[in-house]
């Protein structure tokens, strides 16, 4: 069973030129081994994720899950959609054996 880490409030938002809400999140590394997914819902899609600036993920369903291979201490995460509330994100954190 997973540990779950919320990430709850924090976020930053802006629109971009091309009338996007752009969210922002930035979130520490977790503590321990194991591997890391992120999960993201969203109330509002297609929307686009990414996670440091790297590949972005189009997310066609409310729900999108991304396995992060490596962590920067700090770390940033970007949503952008057309509109709606913010994201919801949870890092599941799974111990290998």
């Amino acid at each position: 069973m997973p540990h779950t880490i919320r990430l709850r409030g924090h976020w930053e938002s802006t629109t971009t030129d091309a009338g996007l809400v752009r969210w922002v999140r930035r979130f520490g590394r977790p503590t321990g081994g194991g591997t890391v997914d992120l999960r993201v819902v969203v109330a509002t899609f297609p929307c686009r994720v990414r996670v440091n600036g790297g590949i972005v993920h189009e997310v066609t369903d409310s729900t999108v899950t991304i396995r992060l291979d490596s962590l920067l201490p700090r770390n940033e995460l970007v949503v952008e959609m057309a509109a709606g509330a913010e994201p919801e994100a949870l890092l599941e954190i799974r111990e290998t054996p």
